[in-house]
């Protein structure tokens, strides 16, 4: 943390906005990801969004642009679908496909927090899957955990089931790096369908 505080420093004396953009970035990822402080991290993010447009860093613009909309996902909140969208135009324009992943992954968990638009929120998870294995991108486990909510929110709790399946798959396969919150839905599911066995068990899992 001091050493993005010092390159913060060093980039405002040299007027160098794009390095600036990433310094910002990274204040922003640390405050969100090892201070849980998400104030914190959106004001960064925003400080890093204006140095991005003066410095015409346009792919670091639309990464700060998903960044803010995951800190709104993560306190469960829909309002940053526009800055997800806005990741995945410029990732279309760009022919950038990561930046089209993220836009469209952010998108679709956007939507499954609003509960409204399924249709259009699978198409966009189903987008971003064809990228994660066409790209070889890490990140199946958080995806398939927003394909499972919004598969069960249409009502279609068996195939929900399968994804909560293939996120836990991949969390194991991936040194436990993964969506943990794939066992609690999975769970769920298991418990409504009376296994209560089984879905203790995918929880002892998770512990």
């Amino acid at each position: 943390y001091p050493h993005l505080h010092e390159a913060e420093l060093l980039c405002l004396k040299a007027s160098n906005d794009s390095a600036l953009a990433s310094a910002y970035n990274g204040l922003g990822l640390y405050a969100s990801n090892i201070e849980k402080d998400f104030p914190e991290a959106l004001r960064y993010f925003f400080l890093g969004i204006d140095a991005a447009k003066r410095s015409n860093n346009e792919r670091l613009h639309s990464l700060l642009l998903v960044n803010i909309a995951s800190i709104y996902t993560l306190n469960n909140d829909p309002a940053g679908l526009r800055y997800a969208l806005e990741c995945y135009r410029h990732g279309i324009k760009k022919s950038d496909s990561f930046l089209r992943y993220v836009g469209a992954l952010t998108a679709a968990y956007s939507y499954a927090l609003r509960n409204t638009d399924t249709s259009r929120a699978l198409d966009y998870i189903r987008e971003a899957e064809l990228i994660l294995h066409s790209d070889s991108i890490r990140g199946a486990s958080e995806l398939y955990y927003i394909y499972g909510l919004l598969l069960r929110q249409d009502g279609r709790n068996d195939e929900a089931a399968e994804c909560f399946r293939q996120s836990i798959d991949s969390l194991r396969h991936n040194n436990n790096e993964g969506d943990i919150r794939s066992h609690i839905e999975y769970s769920r599911i298991l418990l409504a369908a009376g296994r209560k066995a089984h879905a203790v068990a995918i929880l002892d899992s998770a512990l």
